[in-house]
């Protein structure tokens, strides 16, 4: 049916017993405590049976368990068996071609995360306009023109925060620079904008 991996934070909440009458065969124990991660990553390679593959034991294959359920919080075990040498190039194959394929697609999902912070900046120079003209109309006096472009930055800054936190796709190194780069840019457009003789006088 298909092969999965299966990545684990921690490894000293796994354990192997090999069996003693078969020689081929193994048992992997994991701890409740275990944070695994699975990933699909070939639909067709192994014929009506659902196979793990444990990157850190990289010759052996497991059978998984169909009762298995990750909320259930108890121990589990994974009967494997030993492969062939061809077989391991075989899924270390797939699982090269699955990372580049998920490196691609987050390089493609950050260019539209790209692209939509790009018109939340855009939607704060359209507002900076808007309150340049209505000084301009002597709507707004000077210094509640400068009092409303601090405003302005500080809640855009604010909801590029909230946008950037709350994306579970982003990396968290990627979140700390599209952070950093876009609160510089917003301060940028908020120190531009401002009446400096205003600013000078108070």
């Amino acid at each position: 049916m298909s092969l999965e991996i299966c990545e684990v934070k921690n490894l000293d909440y796994l354990k192997i017993k090999y069996s003693k009458i078969f020689i081929d065969k193994v048992l992997l124990i994991i701890k409740p405590e275990a944070q695994l991660s699975f990933k699909k990553i070939n639909e067709e390679l192994y014929k009506g049976k659902e196979k793990v593959y444990f990157p850190v034991f990289e010759n052996i294959i497991f059978l998984k368990n169909p009762k298995y359920l990750q909320e259930i919080k108890k121990q589990i075990a994974f009967k494997g068996n030993f492969l062939k040498e061809d077989e391991v190039n075989i899924i270390k194959s797939e699982i090269k071609k699955f990372v580049e394929k998920e490196r691609q697609n987050y390089q493609e999902y950050l260019k539209a995360f790209d692209k939509s912070i790009s018109e939340l900046i855009n939607n704060m120079n359209t507002e900076i306009i808007n309150q340049k003209n209505f000084q301009k109309s002597e709507y707004l006096t000077r210094k509640q023109y400068n009092e409303n472009i601090i405003l302005l930055a500080n809640c855009y800054q604010d909801i590029l925060k909230i946008k950037i936190d709350n994306d579970i796709n982003l990396k968290n190194d990627d979140k700390i620079k599209i952070n950093i780069f876009y609160k510089n840019m917003i301060e940028g457009l908020k120190n531009n904008n401002l009446d400096k003789e205003i600013l000078i006088d108070v």
